[in-house]
């Protein structure tokens, strides 16, 4: 799995950077700078506007002025990563855990984050398959599909958080807490980008 996220991620990057190598209408600077102008206006409609700025101007110089949808694939592939690391994270810590009560706590959660991850790269490929070219019927069905399984990896993260409510309070909690509730704002910003894949084709 982890093998064709990467794929997917390279071949993400592959497309937009040649996108924007042949376009023959703007220098590379103008292009970065209407790629932000795109960031900042696209992120206006995200659940968490100053987070989806954070993760997506640093990407600046690979997003199409005109490519709602490669910043959309990018969300959902920044989304995966962020949540098959915490995962490891977990695992380890669930691991390590003295207190049984603890370690069956994290696993619970370390489980649901494998399965959320598992969604979000469903989701992340259905985009994938979204160009400015596809037909709009198509380009609808695929966003569908690729919300719903968004919105599945949104349910495994509350199940996660709900796991961790049976932990003692600690220092383990409290980071673990802080850092699902960090890829559950990247989730919400992923889902309410995916929202407007269809209207932008």
């Amino acid at each position: 799995m982890a093998a064709k996220l990467c794929i997917l991620l390279l071949s993400f990057v592959f497309a937009t950077t040649n996108s924007l190598a042949s376009s023959p209408t703007a220098s590379t600077s103008t292009k970065t700078s209407s790629s932000k102008d795109l960031i900042r206006s696209y992120c206006e409609d995200a659940v968490f506007p100053r987070l989806c700025n954070k993760v997506f101007r640093k990407h600046a110089e690979i997003i199409h002025p005109n490519g709602t949808n490669e910043l959309t694939q990018l969300a959902t592939v920044v989304t995966v990563n962020r949540l098959r690391g915490l995962s490891k994270r977990v695992a380890v810590l669930a691991r390590d855990a003295t207190e049984p009560k603890d370690a069956k706590a994290l696993k619970a959660c370390k489980a649901a984050l494998s399965d959320a991850a598992k969604e979000a790269r469903r989701s992340a490929s259905e985009l994938s398959e979204v160009k400015a070219t596809t037909e709009k019927a198509q380009a609808e069905k695929r966003a569908a599909k690729a919300q719903a399984y968004m919105s599945d990896a949104m349910m495994n993260e509350d199940l996660c958080a709900d796991q961790l409510d049976g932990m003692a309070d600690g220092p383990v909690k409290t980071d673990v807490s802080r850092r699902v509730r960090q890829v559950k704002q990247l989730t919400a910003n992923s889902l309410s980008l995916i929202h407007g894949v269809a209207t932008a084709n």
